[in-house]
């Protein structure tokens, strides 16, 4: 019986042990996300710095999130694009992505995000768009979108403008192929200045999270570990004081 208590004992002690080494790994994940997140900030403010480039320029370049841009061309507003779901000031709403031509002999276009627009509220309404005619130009900040494996797929995108669940500029590229042929999409998506008189409501995210918040979970994960070991120990502790008093018996 003794026997088997101890082999129990093992096996309970190496489980804990694994959720121990668990809980530490993810504890330095979370550290090292942080620093990850401090440097692109830290190349984020001097890209910010740094004046704005020609996006025409930059269609066969290698090219960074985040870097400032200027932009010229005609907005094609009869292909704008709605990223559903987008909240702002606790308001749920739509992003407006709408095609600029920067170049209309090479038929290049370029996603740029307008900003925010309130939902009317029902689904199969959607919000009153404004347009901007002739040369428009803006200036903004380079934007590579991230792939959502959580995102929705929206109701109702037959037709323009398109409601779109994530921002796919692969997905967004061949729905443009569909009606505008030999077309050149630019690889990320300009986010325009909140300085830009062109647009809607401009409050742009760098990231999703912030060092800070890499930081505090760090410490709740270490924190775990340590209760955990705290725990182990005092059982640990208290099983050994049973077995001595029970051979002493």
């Amino acid at each position: 019986m003794i026997k088997n208590s101890n082999t129990m004992v093992i096996i309970a002690l190496g489980l804990v042990l694994l959720v121990f080494i668990g809980l530490l790994k993810l504890g330095f994940w979370q550290l090292d996300r942080a620093q990850q997140k401090q440097q692109y900030f830290e190349q984020t403010e001097q890209l910010i710095d740094s004046s704005p480039l020609d996006v025409k320029g930059l269609f066969n370049i290698e090219h960074h999130s985040q870097q400032p841009v200027k932009a010229s061309g005609k907005l094609l507003h009869q292909y704008t694009f709605l990223l559903d779901n987008v909240t702002f000031n606790g308001q749920v709403g739509f992003e407006v992505i709408v095609p600029l031509l920067v170049d209309d002999y090479q038929r290049k276009l370029v996603l740029i995000n307008l900003g925010w627009v309130a939902s009317t509220g029902y689904r199969d309404i959607l919000p009153s768009l404004l347009q901007w005619q002739g040369t428009v130009a803006v200036i903004g900040n380079l934007h590579q979108p991230t792939a959502n494996p959580f995102a929705l797929t929206a109701e109702g995108t037959a037709g323009w403008p398109q409601v779109i669940g994530e921002l796919n500029i692969t997905a967004m590229t061949k729905q443009l192929a569909e009606n505008i042929e030999q077309l050149t999409v630019f690889n990320s998506i300009v986010r325009v200045s909140p300085f830009t008189t062109v647009g809607y409501q401009k409050q742009w995210l760098w990231v999703n999270m912030s060092v800070e918040k890499h930081l505090g979970y760090a410490m709740q994960w270490f924190a775990l570990a340590f209760t955990l070991l705290i725990l182990t120990a005092m059982f640990t502790r208290k099983k050994s004081v049973k077995i001595r008093n029970n051979n002493e018996k």
